[in-house]
């Protein structure tokens, strides 16, 4: 279901500049990917697994110029390529995916990071595993602190009795507000 939505998102909202925290095998990469024939795709990610770095090249050689890929813990790598890619031209994206670290500040630091070049106000922030408490948290906090607004709650089962939760909503303001 969520890889139906992902394309969807990517097609009717004329998207062309996808990021995404955690790449792992590559699942949601290959879904933006094939989407859209003119999107950009840079994904994040700790690289910790052994097959993340082989099915990255593969991607980058299947879809040559589209796919650029950071290894590393996305709370500073975001951080750090947004700033040095700023040095060259304003960076926008219009599509954010927070999949990567389940835990402690891991979803919270990418939101937070991911919001600072959100196209506003036309962007889409796509929240995997929201059943996660970390990152429920997290996505609670940038709902209430007025960086986000959630469209909608998705329950998806997958497996015998597995249930698995992500959110889709978008980026309204790069900080959070202080009165919250």
């Amino acid at each position: 279901m969520r890889s139906f939505y992902i394309i969807k998102i990517a097609v009717l909202l004329n998207c062309i500049l996808a990021r995404v925290s955690g790449f792992n095998a590559g699942h949601s990469s290959f879904n933006f990917l094939t989407a859209r024939r003119d999107l950009f795709l840079h994904s994040f990610d700790t690289g910790h697994f052994s097959y993340t770095r082989a099915m990255a090249s593969y991607l980058q050689q299947k879809f040559p110029g589209r796919l650029n890929i950071t290894f590393g813990d996305s709370r500073n790598t975001v951080s750090r390529y947004f700033i040095a890619s700023q040095l060259h031209a304003p960076l926008t994206c219009d599509i954010i995916s927070v999949d990567g670290g389940h835990s402690k500040d891991k979803p919270l630091r990418d939101i937070l990071n991911f919001a600072q070049v959100a196209s506003l106000p036309h962007n889409v922030i796509l929240i995997d595993d929201h059943n996660a408490p970390d990152v429920r948290k997290a996505w609670s906090f940038a709902i209430k602190s007025g960086i986000a607004q959630q469209h909608k709650l998705f329950n998806c089962r997958f497996g015998r009795n597995q249930i698995k939760q992500f959110a889709v909503g978008k980026i309204v303001q790069r900080r959070p507000n202080e009165d919250r």
